[in-house]
């Protein structure tokens, strides 16, 4: 039996410039690190629980589906906020120092979407 779909807050978080040939494995681990670092940080400190969202892995950033009950408003007005502090700050973290070989390679990307919508679950992932 199909389950009825569900208003949710749709997230997704991406890594500018993954793929480019400077990023070796490592530092494409480094990256994916601190982004889930950062996102985990900025969610306790909007006082949305990271735990209770459904989030996809899409290697180069990550899907985030926020629960039906966390009130909109926090997510425009408290998280983008303290999302962008963190950037900033493992973005600083991440300033080539004389022998580390990482610099910009090491930093996270952006913050890319967010939009609202009804979502089914369904057994491919959540569906429109």
């Amino acid at each position: 039996m199909l389950q009825p779909a569900v208003h949710r807050a749709i997230l997704i978080v991406d890594v500018e410039n993954f793929g480019d040939p400077a990023r070796t494995n490592a530092h494409q681990l480094a990256v994916r690190d601190k982004m889930y670092k950062a996102l985990r940080q900025s969610f306790a400190r909007a006082r949305i629980s990271w735990a209770e969202c459904v989030t996809e892995d899409r290697g180069d950033g990550v899907l985030v589906l926020v629960p039906p009950t966390v009130a909109k408003s926090w997510l425009v007005t408290r998280l983008p906020a303290h999302l962008a502090d963190m950037l900033v700050g493992i973005t600083l973290a991440a300033r080539p120092r004389r022998g580390s070989g990482c610099g910009w390679r090491c930093m996270p990307g952006r913050f890319t979407r967010m939009r609202t919508g009804s979502l089914a679950p369904r057994s491919t992932g959540p569906s429109a």
